[in-house]
């Protein structure tokens, strides 16, 4: 490879005039180079704001280094076309290695230049350091390419001006790159005339250096006898930079193309996505201000940043008021000491939350100073600023009004609901009250010897009293039901006993009519169940006496059939069918109604209070089940109902074996009609006590305690009758002294007495624990018949509770039981 290179020679001494060649330059090349300087320097400055409009990376780099590239490649262009413009009398020709290699300092320089650009770097130190760097790029690029130069002359330089130019080439640098970097950002000229003016600096740096070193250069007489290596004429030159311009030109053109292709491409996307962004602000803006909530967002110190029309609505502030002030401005001066703490843990654990709704009560306070309640829902949120809270506030003043206005309303309604229930009480033991001493008195009537006819208005008075007994109960039932004060029982009983006695009784009644009376028990029905005996029992007297009543010939039939059985339950129907008068389908709907029935003309044949069917649903529908009726008229109905009841764990043994048990509560119902004689009802007790030897045994000393004189006659009387010795207390207080004087096997303790309650008597008497008294069998006898009072009955100690009006059979049943006397034979 034949690399020329021409050493660098300075001027000792004053050059003889008459051995220098002079130089000639064309104006227009020289024009022509200073053109492509400025071109070049324009070029990489445009593809330099392209890389600054790029995202950093490898991208930027790569646009940087090609700027660099193109403008190194123009500077060492500009130098050519400088040289070609340069005429000597002499032969001249340029080595192409070396004119290869001057490219390099250029294109480094430049690459340096455009770095140094984009750094931004304005310090005196910088520009110093930056331009010296790059002005002696360019001088070594100069004189690089002058060293390429083969000729018959000797290339010798003024010391003093080669160092000018390599001032002038430093100094124009540290110019441009202080216009570039610090005066033109300070003047915010136009892109454009920014761009230009730089260029044209950067341009004139190279330029000036490259004419002051020309000026520096002496060419003197070389020896003619020698011919010049071959080289680049100026011919072949020209070519080449003609070459290296067009493909400088070319790379910047396809840069700064593609480069803008891509700008124009990301500015329709920006756009895009700027109408896009423009849009959803919009939506969410509308939202924001539409919601009926105030709403705010709320960074990290509490403070606000966004704030709702609504916002200002509720608190009377205006947005700018909101703006950048703590949220705890929005409460009470009280509740403000611990609003940090709750933002604080609002942070730390960020998730949507709700206060003030159920647990707590917030509160607010506007710019007014009114203080009102307020429900708060948070969400967290990220932002390009940090995590950011979502605060939305409610007004629930109204909400609060209509909550006081509903306790208020429930109170109301409680209040009344006991109201009602203490006058249902007291009309219970006020109705009861006479009616014990008419059906006691009545009952005692019946006992004596009487003529036939006084028989006969002794009767009608018992089933007129019957009749009045049974409408108390059902409005004694419905109210309870209403009230949500009647429980359903839970307890043992056998299901075959409770139906064999039914029939009896229903047998008794189907007679009378000369109805005949059916009772059929399917084999898959358990005989020993769990549940509410009275309460069944009070289902089919209703069902099988209406059907009894309303039916004049033919038959009443009476089905149990299982329906379902789980592992511990069992769903039973039952149905009452008759052949009676019928009902009509149009009159389905009211039958289960309160206070309604199928026939409710003046003209009717049938009573009625129209309640029974009424509590019979809604004890269907407590015990588990639900009831029906199919029915054409004139042909007869069918009723049914369905009840669960849970399989009883008892184990069934020899009844002779067996503890006597205490009895179920049964429901109060009318006593079957008495019979003229000293005794009544199968469970009678006879009036003088035989032990099983057959002997004579004392008669049961009662104690009764009751401050009503008439209720003291009538439960004297059916005592006696039953073969007691009776002595009477007129109040608690003498009932517990009576006890200390004598003693007694029973007591029948009246409720509501002067003085002491029963209910208090009953105490004393449990809490004499060191007296024989305290264990002695006491069994309410009251006109008090609602459940709590049966309930507080047993939670003072008493072990049986009987409703007046007082039936012979419950009497005897007590006697029974708790004494254990031997059955009448």
């Amino acid at each position: 490879m034949d690399i020329y290179f021409q050493p660098l020679s300075f001027l000792t001494e004053a050059p003889d005039p008459n051995r220098l060649y002079i130089g000639q330059y064309d104006p227009s090349l020289v024009a022509l180079s200073i053109a492509i300087a400025v071109f070049a320097a324009y070029m990489s400055l445009l593809v330099v704001q392209l890389s600054e409009q790029a995202a950093p990376g490898r991208s930027r780099r790569m646009l940087l280094i090609l700027g660099g590239v193109g403008f190194g490649v123009g500077i060492w262009s500009m130098h050519f076309i400088g040289m070609l413009g340069f005429s000597l009398p002499c032969n001249i020709s340029y080595g192409p290695w070396t004119t290869a290699l001057s490219m390099v300092p250029g294109v480094l320089a430049g690459i340096y230049a455009l770095r140094f650009i984009t750094s931004g770097h304005s310090r005196k130190r910088d520009l110093l350091l930056g331009g010296t760097l790059f002005g002696g790029g360019i001088g070594l690029m100069h004189f690089t390419g002058m060293a390429a130069m083969r000729m018959d002359a000797y290339l010798r330089y003024d010391p003093g001006l080669f160092a000018l130019s390599i001032l002038v080439a430093v100094l124009l640098s540290i110019s441009a790159f202080w216009l570039r970097t610090g005066v033109l950002g300070q003047l915010r000229l136009p892109g454009q005339i920014s761009l230009l003016l730089s260029a044209l600096v950067l341009g004139l740096a190279v330029s000036g250096m490259h004419y002051t070193a020309m000026t520096a250069a002496y060419f003197e007489i070389g020896d003619l006898s020698q011919t010049v290596s071959n080289g680049f004429d100026p011919v072949t030159l020209s070519l080449v930079i003609g070459l290296a311009v067009f493909i400088m030109i070319g790379m910047m053109l396809i840069t700064v193309h593609r480069e803008s292709q891509a700008r124009f491409e990301s500015a329709g996307r920006i756009s895009e996505l700027l109408d896009e962004i423009k849009g959803r602000e919009v939506l969410l803006t509308g939202l924001v201000e539409s919601t009926p909530d105030a709403l705010f967002t709320v960074d990290k110190s509490g403070r606000i940043q966004v704030a709702n029309r609504r916002a200002s609505e509720l608190f009377g502030y205006t947005k700018e008021e909101f703006i950048g002030r703590d949220i705890s401005m929005l409460l009470p001066e009280r509740l403000r000491s611990g609003h940090a703490t709750h933002l604080t843990s609002f942070f730390e654990a960020p998730k949507a939350r709700q206060m003030g709704s159920q647990t707590s009560s917030l509160f607010a306070e506007d710019k007014q100073g009114r203080e009102f309640p307020i429900e708060v829902a948070l969400s967290p949120y990220e932002t390009a600023d940090g995590l950011m809270c979502i605060a939305i506030l409610r007004d629930i003043t109204e909400r609060k009004l209509v909550e006081r206005e509903l306790v208020n309303a429930k109170l109301a309604a409680e209040q009344s609901s006991r109201v009602k229930s203490e006058f249902l009480a007291t009309m219970s033991h006020e109705l009861r009250t006479p009616m014990n001493g008419i059906i006691g008195m009545n009952t005692m009537l019946l006992q004596s010897s009487l003529s036939k006819e006084q028989q006969e208005f002794a009767h009608t008075i018992q089933h007129s009293a019957d009749a009045l007994l049974v409408l108390l109960n059902d409005i004694l039932d419905i109210s309870k039901i209403e009230a949500g004060k009647l429980d359903i029982e839970q307890i043992d009983f056998d299901l075959y006993t409770l139906l064999d006695t039914f029939a009896q009784t229903l047998t008794l009644a189907a007679d009378q009519k000369g109805l005949a009376f059916n009772l059929s028990v399917s084999a898959k029905v358990p005989q020993h169940l769990c549940g509410d005996p009275g309460r069944l029992r009070q289902i089919l007297n209703n069902l099988a006496g209406n059907a009894i009543k309303f039916t004049e010939a033919g038959q009443v039939q009476i089905d149990v059939e299982s329906l379902q059985t789980d592992n511990d339950s069992i769903l039973l129907k039952f149905i009452v069918s008759d052949s009676g008068i019928g009902i009509p389908e149009s009159k389905f709907d009211r039958l289960f109604q309160q206070f309604s029935q199928v026939d409710s003309s003046t003209t009717r044949t049938h009573g009625g209070t129209g309640l029974g069917l009424a509590i019979c649903k809604r004890l269907s529908d407590m015990m588990g089940g639900d009831i029906g009726v199919e029915s054409e008229q004139g042909k007869g109905s069918r009723f049914w109902f369905t009840a669960r009841f849970t399989l009883s764990q008892q184990v069934v043994v020899d009844t002779l074996d067996t503890a006597p048990q205490r009895p179920a509560e049964p429901h109060l119902e009318p006593d079957p009609e008495p019979q003229s004689g000293p005794t009544q009802g199968s469970a009678a007790v006879q009036t003088g006590p035989i032990s099983e030897a057959g002997e004579q045994i004392s008669p049961p000393q009662l104690l009764l305690v009751e401050d009503n004189l008439i209720n003291q006659k009538v439960a004297v009387g059916l005592l006696k009758k039953l073969g007691c010795q009776v002595d009477v207390a007129n109040n608690g207080q003498e009932g517990v002294e009576a006890l200390e004087q004598k003693h007694y096997d029973l007591v029948f303790m009246d409720m509501q007495m002067p003085v002491m309650s029963g209910v208090e008597a009953t105490r004393a008497i449990r809490a004499a624990r060191d007296k024989a008294y305290c264990q002695i069998p006491i069994v309410a006898m009251t006109a008090n018949a609602m459940e709590e009072d049966r309930q507080a009955c047993m939670d003072a100690g008493m072990n049986d509770f009987l409703t007046k009006p007082l039936s012979v059979q419950r009497i005897s049943e007590a006697l029974n039981l708790w004494l254990e006397l031997p059955p009448p034979p």
